[in-house]
């Protein structure tokens, strides 16, 4: 008897949900939809959560203002008396794969619909209205309608295995790929805010751990995580990015997240496979506005904004996020990262991140020690 037990997707199947769902006529199915599962994967989220999901839960990070933080609620049976801690959002080359490029598109879109620009309404994704015990209910049902009617019977879509899937699906899968990839199982349940409830010591230890939060989120990135940043002599500043890319977003939420998220829908405006995701009217204005401001021999097929590659290192539980290459071209081709590290590339670029890591907090360490034999004489 043939278990019907819901099976994680393929990196095939989620690759074909996203590519489905982009190429819809409609905007709920081309914008809201394939951010929802973008943002959920890269969380390893259940559904529930993630429709319930609020503004507020999206935060600047400072620390390393090209990510962003979320917090999302603790997963299901799971008690805590402390709050999940933030979590980390990193840009992913593969852009069916980047949370940072799907929430510019949604947000962006979503605060200029009815619904969405609706001051009142405090969800990320909050299609099925304000209210706040309905709403979600409203929400996860939609989301679960355009995969059932929309994208399952599509003849595109690949389903690869026999056996059942469906939203639990969405979750097991970044789970499972991220310890394919290397991550210890007590890090991927710590992203996903599982706990066992065995274990006494879950008390005692602080639930925020920023290096391995981090390395399973860079995991998640296929292609490898990225930061989007404007290029030298790009002819725009901060200011230009969130008044004129991002005005929206910058009006619901912090100037910082505005920035951060308007450089990934600048670079995509500006990408010949990115844009045709974008909303039409959004890559016009944009594309008006930067005409008007940048240099005349910088406008024509001139992307201002680069991705450009990172690596996640760790000292002593410190994080460390290090460039390690541009994308010359400022491609980021859906499916292609600009380089490939495979295989025992990846173990000495770990490495090398590991010591550089290092060096970084032993001068960290050396400044304090200068700084305080500075005060003594």
């Amino acid at each position: 008897m043939q278990s019907q037990a819901r099976r994680a997707l393929t990196a095939t199947e989620f690759e074909s949900i996203i590519k489905i769902l982009r190429s819809s006529n409609k905007d709920t199915h081309k914008f809201f939809a394939p951010a929802f599962h973008i943002f959920q994967y890269n969380m390893i989220a259940r559904l529930d959560d993630t429709a319930h999901l609020q503004l507020c839960n999206i935060k600047a990070n400072h620390d390393h203002d090209f990510t962003l933080l979320a917090q999302m609620s603790w997963s299901k049976n799971v008690h805590e008396e402390r709050d999940a801690p933030d979590q980390i959002l990193f840009g992913a080359m593969d852009t069916r794969y980047c949370p940072i490029l799907a929430l510019a598109i949604h947000l962006e879109w979503w605060f200029a619909t009815s619904t969405g620009s609706t001051p009142t309404n405090p969800f990320v994704f909050g299609l099925g209205g304000e209210d706040p015990e309905k709403g979600p209910d409203r929400t996860k049902t939609t989301v679960y309608s355009i995969l059932k009617r929309f994208v399952f019977t599509n003849p595109s879509f690949q389903s690869i295995l026999k056996q059942p899937i469906g939203t639990h699906s969405f979750r097991k899968f970044p789970a499972t790929r991220a310890r394919k990839k290397g991550a210890s199982k007590d890090d991927v349940d710590a992203r996903g805010r599982w706990k066992n409830k065995s274990r006494t010591s879950d008390v005692y230890m602080d639930i925020s751990l920023p290096y391995n939060d981090a390395r399973v989120a860079s995991k998640l990135c296929t292609g490898g995580a990225c930061k989007y940043a404007l290029k030298d002599g790009a002819g725009v500043t901060r200011e230009w990015v969130v008044n004129n890319v991002t005005p929206l977003i910058c009006q619901r939420m912090d100037q910082a997240i505005a920035f951060t998220l308007g450089l990934a829908l600048l670079w995509a405006v500006y990408n010949d496979e990115a844009c045709k995701f974008v909303p039409t009217y959004l890559e016009e204005k944009i594309k008006k506005e930067y005409t008007l401001s940048a240099s005349p021999e910088l406008q024509a097929g001139y992307n201002p904004v680069e991705k450009v590659l990172l690596s996640i290192a760790g000292d002593e539980g410190e994080l460390f996020i290090i460039p390690i290459q541009t994308d010359p071209s400022g491609a980021g081709t859906p499916g292609q990262a600009c380089t490939t590290h495979t295989g025992n590339q990846n173990e000495t670029i770990d490495a090398v991140m590991h010591h550089v890591a290092s060096i970084y907090k032993e001068q960290s360490e050396t400044r304090v020690e200068m700084e305080f034999f500075r005060k003594e004489v």
